[in-house]
């Protein structure tokens, strides 16, 4: 029961193609995060961003003010 070249490739073609269909359900059926985590976790970074820079010296102009929060650092 010899198979030959041609067989041999239908078969690898056919387990490949059954394969890719399998990957693409399980791609589709993943579960995605809900907007409002997504929205949530965007605004954590933004405010960490902010926290984090100067953004052309507001720090100096709020301590020559007298602002109360100018000092944090």
């Amino acid at each position: 029961m010899d198979m030959n070249e041609c067989e041999l490739k239908a078969m690898a073609g056919e387990r490949l193609a059954k394969l890719r269909a399998e990957a693409r359900a399980r791609a589709c059926a993943r579960a995605r995060r809900p907007l409002r985590v997504v929205l949530g976790l965007a605004l954590i970074r933004l405010g960490t961003w902010a926290a984090s820079h100067d953004h052309g010296g507001i720090r100096e102009q709020l301590n020559r003010a007298g602002f109360p929060g100018g000092s944090v650092t």
